[in-house]
């Protein structure tokens, strides 16, 4: 009689070998990051991102204000 396939014991290295490819893949990309590109913006940067360029709210008729 053959055993049954144990799915949670499969499912459970799948997972693991997922998050060991994802970690290799992050420290390959700090790695790569580390350094050698220094013009562009980190993530964690104090300046704050500009301000959406949308209608202003000074206006008080509204974006669709034709002037009639």
């Amino acid at each position: 009689m053959a055993r049954k396939p144990n799915y949670n014991f499969e499912k459970r290295r799948k997972e693991l070998a997922r998050k060991e490819k994802q970690e290799q893949k992050r420290s390959r990309k700090d790695r790569d990051n580390s350094g050698t590109d220094t013009e562009s913006p980190s993530l964690n940067s104090p300046v704050p991102p500009n301000p959406p360029s949308g209608p202003s709210t000074d206006d008080p008729k509204g974006p669709f204000s034709v002037g009639h």
